[in-house]
């Protein structure tokens, strides 16, 4: 019983873990945390490796890769990031949005919304990003947005919905907006200036115009159609008793129109599909190219980061040879200062032995001439022979 209870609770941990788990990446536009798993709760801690002296007040970029399979953004992110710059939001299985993925963000300046399944955005998506500058929302399958979308978004300067779906434009352009940009779309396929915004609701109206107008065109379309179904009448009318024969060759030829506009159909759907492959083709290349440019930006790191080591290397060994040749120098001013020793060393005992020599060569003087004095003394008191027979005459 206690097992299960503990492998209960250890699968209720995992599913209802709230830790977001980061790639840490040094790119060209900023220290970067790549998303690798997906919920879409309030994150409570950050895992990952981060480089040597970042942490998590040092991530600029938050971003969802194309190549990954996230279908939901965690919220409140900028609560763990609080000098985030950027949201980078890609992959073909985000269906959805809401406003909680950016409580908590007094910095960002950036959002890129890409190649997800969005069809439409809540009205108060972007309502606590009142830093936003940059709003990309493009590749994706939007349709229509809101009037108070951008509503709080002052200080926006460049807004992009090229490559949607949108048939209509209820949103209201904030004054700071320099450009909009709605390249392919069906509704327009060009960019807009602050001088010809008011042109943008001329091309994609809202959804209340756009319906009456679509209703207008289509009771034009029944009148057309009704007028053309009274000529046709008319005209029968003046033909009479048609043969059957006749009606046989207009079925035969009804068939052939019907036949041909199958084939038509047929051909479009293909080259259509075969559209639809060479897109999800280039999609491959454009996230290969994507993996290849951050394996580039890595490379360039490390080698950077092995440069400046090599460098900082090249100093210890500069820094290390001045301290031996420093050492050197003391080395030699210490011989020197030992030969100069040495030699008035030599000097001193060289006299010392001089000195020596005089005064052993005054003892050996001063010891003959006492000798020499000692034998003249003796000599002079010694008696010869003579004295000796004239003191005692008789000892002869």
């Amino acid at each position: 019983m206690f097992k299960i209870s503990f492998l209960i609770w250890c699968f209720l941990s995992f599913v209802t873990s709230n830790e977001l788990i980061c790639n840490f990446i040094q790119h060209i536009d900023g220290y970067n945390c790549e998303i690798i798993n997906s919920f879409k709760e309030k994150v409570t801690s950050v895992k990952g490796k981060h480089f040597s002296n970042k942490n998590n007040t040092d991530i600029e970029v938050l971003f969802a890769p194309l190549r990954s399979n996230l279908s939901n953004f965690p919220s409140e992110a900028c609560l763990q990031f609080e000098n985030l710059l950027k949201f980078d939001i890609n992959g073909p299985y985000v269906t959805e949005l809401s406003r909680p993925i950016f409580h908590g963000c007094k910095k960002i300046q950036q959002v890129n919304i890409m190649y997800t399944k969005i069809e439409e955005f809540e009205e108060n998506l972007f309502y606590d990003l009142d830093t936003l500058e940059i709003l990309t929302i493009s590749e994706n399958s939007l349709q229509h947005l809101q009037r108070d979308l951008l509503k709080y978004n002052k200080n926006l300067k460049t807004l992009d919905l090229s490559y949607n779906k949108i048939t209509s434009i209820s949103t209201i352009i904030p004054s700071s907006v320099n450009i909009v940009k709605v390249f392919n779309n069906p509704c327009a396929d060009r960019s807009f200036h602050p001088r010809d915004f008011n042109k943008i609701h001329e091309q994609c109206p809202d959804e209340n115009k756009r319906l009456s107008l679509n209703l207008t065109d289509t009771m034009n379309k029944f009148q057309e159609l009704h007028m053309l179904i009274m000529k046709t009448s008319a005209k029968l009318n003046d033909f009479g008793d048609i043969s059957e024969s006749a009606l046989n060759e207009l079925d035969e030829r009804l068939d052939i129109a019907e036949n041909h506009q199958k084939s038509y159909v047929n051909r479009t759907r293909d080259d259509e599909r075969e559209w639809i492959e060479k897109f999800k083709a280039i999609e491959v290349l454009k996230r290969d190219l994507k993996n290849l440019s951050l394996k580039i930006d890595k490379q360039n790191e490390e080698m950077s980061n092995f440069k400046e080591q090599q460098t900082v290397n090249y100093e210890r060994v500069i820094d290390q040879m001045g301290k031996v040749q420093q050492h050197l120098n003391n080395f030699s001013d210490d011989r020197i200062k030992f030969d100069k020793l040495l030699e008035q060393n030599a000097l001193e005992s060289s006299f010392d032995a001089d000195r020596k020599f005089i005064y052993i060569g005054f003892a050996i003087n001063a010891l003959m001439f006492a000798m020499f004095i000692l034998l003249a003394f003796i000599k002079i008191n010694r008696p010869t022979k003579r004295d000796a027979f004239l003191l005692n005459p008789f000892d002869s």
